[in-house]
């Protein structure tokens, strides 16, 4: 898994000026996937160490981020055959829970956003726009819902 891209820019055929000259762009990544890889290998590099900062008490977050059409939502979500990041977080939340709850009180609240040309959107309960608001926790999406979850299949 290589952690650096680096892109090429081939000038304008109409930029006589800079015809010759190649504009080349690098940017170092975490992590940066071929196209071979797995949704496993993505969740694995990407979010599995997430889930276990959440068994420990923290909030957890995955954001996902490119153009429109680059695969986010595939990525995200797979398919039945093949579960994306977000389906394989919370299989092996539910796992991990059901592993270390020795008297099965637990509980787990799960909320679902999207951000879109600067709009915060509750996925769970669409309606108007969130509000983000900062308060003793931190920033906050205001009204965001959040969902107790007591399996996988929910």
């Amino acid at each position: 898994m290589e952690k650096e891209v680096y892109l090429t820019e081939f000038a304008n055929e109409n930029d006589y000026l800079r015809l010759k000259r190649l504009r080349g762009r690098h940017f170092t990544f975490d992590a940066a996937f071929p196209d071979s890889s797995s949704q496993l290998d993505v969740y694995s590099t990407s979010t599995s160490e997430l889930v276990e900062a959440v068994l420990q008490g923290r909030n957890g977050s995955v954001f996902c981020y490119g153009a429109t059409g680059a695969g986010k939502t595939f990525t995200m979500l797979g398919t039945v055959d093949n579960p994306g990041v977000m389906v394989l977080a919370i299989k092996d939340l539910f796992a991990k829970v059901r592993k270390r709850s020795c008297d099965g009180n637990h509980v787990v609240h799960l909320s679902y956003l999207e951000v879109y040309n600067e709009t915060v959107r509750d996925l769970l309960s669409p309606g108007r726009p969130l509000i983000l608001r900062e308060d003793k926790q931190g920033i906050v999406a205001a009204g965001l819902t959040q969902y107790r979850a007591y399996s996988t299949d929910e």
